[in-house]
């Protein structure tokens, strides 16, 4: 904060004081709780606390008059049994689209249920809000470095593997494939493959074939990611993916990725707690994440040096 920063000309800190007196001040004129329960498969993402756990949002949802308790859900806590813990809570929840999707139903359902990061889940009989990313603007970003991307290679097919099972995601897939073709003309080629029917393999029939006449993976395809990326990952072929979390986590070869933005998602959902409960989704931007490793760092180049020459044109 501003008032933590050295005062111009003295050479010193400012005390921290104002801090604690502003949080005691507030702690004393009616704040309300505010119930935040995570699970662990969002923490391994980011490899840390959920970004509606972490100090920075407390504070900032203090200061809009929420006191954050924070919880973790597991397969042997039910939403139910937190709520019980915490006295029959009743006040508003904020909680990862996982815990949602595992929680049909509350005989005690609190006042607001907000999932934030992630759609609602469509069938319950629990009103839920929702605050989640909007990704078409990210996809058609990533439609046009997938573009310049092959345009400057020998092999200039990029193959996109997608689930394509909802309108949502039909409609990210189609803002990928326009800005593609708008922007590698033919220069590029583009193959788009949906994924199978399930069961151990979800890939599609010969795979592990076309990937290797292509020069790029895109990978939009919800949970057959993972296997996607595997496969790509022993034929050292670059991929463009979509929610792999911490960048540290990433394969080397994986060059660039669509991302929930935490700082975006913790303003949405401070702005939803301050209107009235409403079933319409509060969207904010996604944020498209670019690798820079040292073993990416020719790919990274190639996304470079076609931007450039793609401007020049």
């Amino acid at each position: 904060m501003a008032f933590l920063k050295k005062a111009r000309g003295t050479g010193s800190p400012l005390s921290p004081a104002p801090v604690f007196l502003l949080i005691l001040l507030l702690s004393s004129c009616g704040i309300r709780p505010l119930l935040v329960v995570s699970d662990p498969y969002v923490e391994i993402l980011e490899e840390r606390k959920w970004a509606p756990q972490r100090a920075g949002f407390k504070i900032r949802a203090l200061l809009s008059g929420y006191r954050v308790l924070s919880e973790r859900w597991n397969t042997e806590t039910s939403l139910a049994a937190i709520l019980e813990n915490h006295d029959n809570f009743s006040g508003a929840v904020v909680l990862t689209p996982a815990v949602a999707h595992m929680t049909p139903s509350l005989s005690k359902p609190p006042e607001r249920l907000i999932v934030a990061g992630g759609p609602a889940p469509k069938s319950s009989s629990l009103r839920w809000e929702c605050v989640a990313p909007g990704r078409l603007e990210a996809f058609a970003e990533l439609g046009k470095k997938a573009a310049d991307f092959a345009s400057g290679q020998e092999k200039n097919r990029v193959l996109l593997l997608t689930e394509g099972s909802s309108s949502a995601a039909a409609a990210e897939v189609e803002h990928f494939r326009e800005a593609f073709r708008r922007h590698a003309g033919d220069r590029a080629v583009l193959e788009v493959l949906q994924t199978g029917p399930g069961g151990s393999n979800p890939l599609p029939s010969g795979f592990n074939e076309r990937i290797q006449a292509a020069s790029l993976l895109v990978l939009l395809a919800g949970p057959a990611n993972l296997e996607a990326l595997k496969a790509a990952g022993e034929r050292g072929i670059p991929v463009f993916s979509e929610s792999l979390g911490s960048v540290d986590m990433w394969p080397d070869n994986v060059l660039v990725s669509v991302e929930n933005a935490p700082y975006s998602m913790k303003k949405a959902v401070l702005a939803q707690l301050k209107g009235p409960v409403s079933p319409e989704v509060r969207e904010y931007p996604a944020e498209i994440v670019v690798r820079k490793s040292r073993n990416g760092k020719k790919w990274f180049d190639a996304i470079l040096r076609q931007t450039y020459n793609s401007a020049r044109r």
